[in-house]
């Protein structure tokens, strides 16, 4: 027992003693270094700090006193259609949204602002939603969250943009729609902001890597099913965080989609 028992142990050990030796290696610490001043954040990534050169009474009249939370919504599963207008929630995506809803309602979250993306399929959803939710805020509509290449992703994919020039048009609007949406509370805000967004897969995917200072390409690689929640907050000090992304959780597992119905 004693053998078995120091044999871990000493495995350990070595292993540990074996990573200090690595990790004190001169190109390693530079790697991590150079890697770490890569990584800086901004904490002025929205320009909503008040500038130096203002009076005391203006930096705290502009002054960021609380937390935004912002609720990212994908539409539900759709039919397939040559037009935006033919291309309406299928039987599963409207029970997605109404579940979407419920999940919203049963975690006690009230909007202060409510929009959605002018595409049928997401107009649609935030429709179902907020039939359960019933906000109190107007809702609103968009066209800097419609659905769109927000940029080339990296590695590239073949044939993705079709258009050289539609990365150039769409990737602008969603630009906006990022700064629009996505930034700290206002000044003015007495009470936490607490901000529903219905809008589409590119859109999500797009925010969370700005969001979160990350390199925009990369969203390709991330993945969200039909009325998932990605759940991000803006704290008045600029820093950034996600407690969820894709939240599926509330939903039987066969109604988890990815793609539209054809």
């Amino acid at each position: 027992m004693v053998v078995r028992a120091i044999i871990p142990f000493v495995g350990s050990v070595c292993a540990a003693k074996g990573l200090q030796k690595y990790l004190s290696q001169p190109k390693v610490q530079v790697a991590a270094k150079e890697d770490k001043n890569g990584l800086e954040w901004d904490y002025n990534w929205d320009h909503r700090n008040p500038q130096e050169d203002w009076t005391d009474e203006m930096k705290e009249k502009y002054k960021v006193k609380k937390t935004r939370h912002v609720y990212l919504i994908r539409h539900g599963q759709y039919m397939d259609g040559e037009k935006d207008m033919d291309r309406i929630l299928s039987e599963k995506g409207r029970e997605q949204a109404r579940l979407c809803g419920e999940y919203l309602k049963s975690s006690g979250i009230k909007p202060t602002q409510f929009v959605h993306s002018t595409m049928t399929r997401a107009t649609e959803t935030a429709n179902i939603i907020n039939s359960v939710l019933q906000v109190d805020c107007k809702v609103e509509s968009s066209d800097l969250i419609r659905e769109g290449c927000p940029v080339e992703p990296s590695p590239p994919l073949k044939g993705y943009p079709d258009k050289p020039w539609t990365e150039f048009k769409e990737s602008a609007a969603i630009e906006a729609g990022f700064r629009k949406f996505i930034r700290r509370a206002k000044p003015s805000s007495e009470e936490h902001e607490a901000a529903v967004i219905v809008c589409h897969g590119n859109v999500i995917r797009y925010f969370f890597c700005r969001g979160l200072q990350l390199p925009p390409s990369a969203w390709l690689h991330l993945s969200v099913s039909h009325c998932s929640i990605t759940q991000m907050h803006m704290r008045p000090s600029g820093t950034v965080g996600c407690r969820t992304v894709g939240n599926n959780s509330f939903m039987p597992k066969n109604y988890v989609t990815f793609t539209n119905k054809e």
